[in-house]
Protein backbone atom coordinates (compact mmCIF):
# COMPACT_ATOMS: atom_id res chain seq x y z
CA UNK A 1 0.00 0.00 0.00
CA UNK A 2 1.47 3.28 -1.57
CA UNK A 3 1.26 6.61 0.88
CA UNK A 4 -0.27 9.86 -0.01
CA UNK A 5 2.97 12.30 -0.26
CA UNK A 6 2.45 14.63 2.66
CA UNK A 7 1.89 18.49 1.82
CA UNK A 8 4.89 21.00 2.13
CA UNK A 9 2.39 23.79 1.40
CA UNK A 10 1.33 24.27 4.87
CA UNK A 11 3.71 25.92 6.87
CA UNK A 12 4.28 28.23 4.03
CA UNK A 13 0.80 29.87 4.23
CA UNK A 14 0.71 31.29 7.45
CA UNK A 15 4.41 31.76 7.35
CA UNK A 16 4.49 34.81 4.77
CA UNK A 17 1.83 36.77 5.21
CA UNK A 18 2.00 40.15 3.21
CA UNK A 19 0.97 43.42 5.08
CA UNK A 20 -2.19 45.66 4.29
CA UNK A 21 -0.85 49.25 3.82
CA UNK A 22 -2.37 52.76 2.96
CA UNK A 23 -0.89 56.02 3.16
CA UNK A 24 -2.15 58.82 3.83
CA UNK A 25 -1.24 62.47 2.72
CA UNK A 26 -3.08 65.41 4.28
CA UNK A 27 -2.49 69.43 4.73
CA UNK A 28 -3.56 71.41 7.39
CA UNK A 29 -5.55 74.31 7.12
CA UNK A 30 -3.59 77.16 8.11
CA UNK A 31 -0.04 75.82 8.04
CA UNK A 32 0.30 74.59 11.86
CA UNK A 33 2.49 71.79 12.08
CA UNK A 34 0.80 68.19 13.05
CA UNK A 35 1.61 67.64 16.69
CA UNK A 36 0.22 64.10 17.06
CA UNK A 37 -1.57 61.55 15.05
CA UNK A 38 -4.30 58.33 16.48
CA UNK A 39 -5.82 55.66 14.98
CA UNK A 40 -7.61 53.71 16.95
CA UNK A 41 -6.53 55.61 20.33
CA UNK A 42 -2.81 54.41 19.28
CA UNK A 43 0.30 56.92 18.85
CA UNK A 44 1.22 56.30 14.99
CA UNK A 45 4.78 57.72 13.52
CA UNK A 46 4.29 61.03 11.22
CA UNK A 47 6.68 62.98 9.09
CA UNK A 48 5.57 67.08 8.91
CA UNK A 49 6.30 68.62 5.06
CA UNK A 50 6.04 72.35 4.35
CA UNK A 51 3.14 74.52 4.19
CA UNK A 52 1.37 71.88 6.97
CA UNK A 53 1.66 68.97 5.03
CA UNK A 54 1.76 65.38 6.46
CA UNK A 55 2.32 62.17 5.51
CA UNK A 56 1.66 58.51 7.70
CA UNK A 57 1.22 55.15 6.59
CA UNK A 58 -1.27 51.97 8.47
CA UNK A 59 -0.88 48.52 8.02
CA UNK A 60 -2.96 45.75 9.48
CA UNK A 61 -2.67 42.01 9.07
CA UNK A 62 -6.22 42.11 7.95
CA UNK A 63 -8.38 44.68 5.99
CA UNK A 64 -9.07 47.26 8.98
CA UNK A 65 -10.83 50.53 9.68
CA UNK A 66 -9.09 52.69 11.32
CA UNK A 67 -10.63 55.92 13.04
CA UNK A 68 -7.85 58.86 13.15
CA UNK A 69 -7.39 61.61 15.23
CA UNK A 70 -5.36 64.61 13.93
CA UNK A 71 -3.82 67.09 16.22
CA UNK A 72 -2.46 70.44 15.03
CA UNK A 73 -1.47 73.50 16.22
CA UNK A 74 -3.35 76.03 15.25
CA UNK A 75 -3.13 80.66 15.31
CA UNK A 76 -2.06 81.71 18.45
CA UNK A 77 -1.18 78.18 20.03
CA UNK A 78 -4.52 76.69 19.80
CA UNK A 79 -5.13 73.16 18.99
CA UNK A 80 -7.03 72.02 16.32
CA UNK A 81 -7.78 68.35 15.68
CA UNK A 82 -9.46 66.48 12.98
CA UNK A 83 -11.12 62.89 12.96
CA UNK A 84 -11.94 61.03 9.51
CA UNK A 85 -11.79 57.23 9.04
CA UNK A 86 -9.35 55.13 6.86
CA UNK A 87 -9.91 51.51 5.11
CA UNK A 88 -6.84 49.59 4.89
CA UNK A 89 -8.01 47.05 2.21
Amino acid sequence: IRRQPRSTLFPYTTLFRSLFTQTVTGTVAGGGPVTAITANGSPVPFVNGPGGSFEFTLSAAVPTTFNVVVSATGVAGTTATSTFTVVVP
